[in-house]
């Protein structure tokens, strides 16, 4: 056996074999594997393991830059070292430049750039090592009349973030300054932590914290660029633990944002002995990189308490709690959305998304649960909106986390029952579909009698009116999405709700 390679017998009838293999290897392996209990034959098979080498990947930045008269060396580099990648390039380099491989993974991009060829080329680098598939880079390569102006580095990203243990997690490093910084993570990792320096200004901290995380983890980053002074930055990764057991720590709902009676109104209710620290998100403009045209520019959130009163209301995210807001992890992805971070006592809330400056469009709202280890807990979600067809329907989602368990729900899609409460173009037949995480649909329901009456019935939160929609469903950790339509494509205001229950 190589090296790298362990045989386990477990004792149960079962063996293991367990290893990382070496770059550059055998492509395989030839064991005879025998099995003996004392009664014979011997039982005997011959083994062969493969091993594949991983394609090649481009792990060097994408573009570079030449100032004309001056010679200058930009080295392309490659992964895995063994077998090294053959690297080659299509497309039109500037007068005086030359590009070469170098046979050993690398190739070279040098020369002195002739006068009147300043401008942009870019040229297209493949690299390639016998596996599919092959790595390809769009480069830029920059000619200048005269050298770029220098700038010390200034690291301009957040000094804290949040990850969850059992859930991968991402953060995104940033920093400005020219020549483009390196960045170097300084401090003890654990095992499941991956930093990698992007080379392009930026570099990513990645991992699923296990269950043996401590709550915080303190590192130095460093960005050099060769101009004083460096940069550094303290910075902490906090980890939030599972909790033991299954409870609802996220709920969303997307729907068509208008003005008057027509705006997005969620509610959702805090139980238990303790304040409860909540995330509440409006995302609009994000919604357009997954395919919604017509989404909210520009959301704006006021959150009241059970009295009606304004608790407090925000435009954009950025302003006045970034910092705190980006330490969750949890950061709106567009400056023009708007959050609110606060710890909540336990009661009844009300969250309003409006368009700024009345404007309209397809929006999100989103209440998180960041202080999971709280007695507290979100126990109801429920958000009223306009109900139209296409990608105008009101979609809820919810998540339960938990190491374990499961929690038993009610979802109801309301609309003839908010005619009682002065709402003069309520739903008059809503219908409601459950996916599970992978977009199957678990339950479906047209009027909640229909199906489950017994089970919906026992929780107390039957919905008041025949025509309207509920499912009853027993949740295991994982992400679930409901769906409220019109039947047979009515329209209309509905409200969708999700209950936490004690049992069926």
């Amino acid at each position: 056996m190589p090296a790298w390679l362990t045989f386990v017998d477990n004792t149960d009838g079962t063996a293991n074999l367990v290893g990382i293999p070496d770059f550059g290897g055998a492509p395989s392996y030839s064991f005879t594997v025998t099995a003996t209990n004392g009664i014979a034959p011997d039982a005997t098979q011959t083994f062969i393991l493969f091993v594949d080498n991983p394609p090649p990947a481009i792990i060097s930045a994408d573009n570079t830059t030449f100032v004309i008269g001056t010679f200058t060396s930009f080295t392309v580099r490659t992964s895995p070292p063994v077998p090294s990648a053959t690297v080659s390039f299509t497309g039109t380099l500037p007068s005086g430049i030359n590009f070469t491989p170098n046979g050993d993974g690398t190739a070279t991009i040098d020369g002195t750039a002739l006068a009147g060829s300043a401008g942009s080329f870019p040229i297209n680098i493949t690299a390639s090592n016998g596996t599919l598939p092959d790595a390809t880079q769009l480069f830029t390569i920059t000619v200048q009349d005269a050298p770029p102006v220098l700038e010390a580095p200034a690291i301009t990203s957040a000094d804290s973030t949040t990850f969850t243990m059992g859930t991968a997690g991402t953060f995104t490093i940033t920093a400005t300054g020219s020549p483009t910084p390196t960045l170097e993570l300084a401090g003890a990792q654990p095992a499941w932590l991956s930093f990698v320096d992007n080379t392009d200004g930026t570099a990513t901290i990645s991992g699923t914290p296990d269950s043996g995380s401590d709550l915080s983890y303190d590192f130095i980053i460093t960005a050099r660029n060769g101009v004083s002074p460096v940069a550094t930055q303290d910075f902490t990764l906090r980890v939030t633990p599972t909790p033991a057991t299954a409870a609802l720590v996220n709920v969303s709902t997307r729907l068509l944002v208008q003005t008057g009676s027509k705006v997005g109104i969620g509610g959702f209710i805090i139980t238990g002995p303790d304040p409860k620290k909540v995330l509440i998100r409006g995302i609009g403009p994000t919604l357009t990189n997954f395919g919604i045209a017509n989404a909210l520019q520009d959301p704006v959130l006021e959150l009241h308490d059970g009295t009606g009163a304004v608790l407090t209301s925000n435009d954009d995210w950025k302003v006045p709690q970034q910092a705190a807001i980006e330490a969750t992890a949890l950061a709106p992805p567009d400056d023009r959305e708007s959050a609110i971070l606060l710890s909540l006592q336990p009661g009844n809330y009300t969250v309003i998304q409006s368009g700024k400056n009345g404007t309209i469009g397809v929006g999100l709202i989103e209440v998180y649960d960041v202080d999971v280890l709280s007695a507290s807990q979100l126990s109801n979600i429920s958000t009223r909106g306009l109900v139209q067809s296409g990608n105008n329907v009101m979609i809820g989602g919810f998540v339960v986390s938990g190491a374990s368990g499961s929690i038993n729900l009610v979802v109801r899609a309301l609309g003839p029952t908010l005619t009682s409460f002065g709402v003069a173009n309520a739903l008059g037949d809503p219908t409601l579909q459950l996916y599970d995480g992978n977009g199957t649909v678990i339950a479906s329901n047209n009027n909640w009698k229909d199906s489950q009456q017994t089970e919906i019935h026992n929780s107390g939160r039957q919905p008041p009116n025949d025509l309207e929609s509920a499912i009853a469903v027993t949740a295991s950790p994982g992400h679930y999405t409901a769906i409220v339509r019109g039947n047979n494509g009515g329209t209309g205001i509905a409200l969708v709700e999700v209950y936490q229950v004690s049992g069926f």
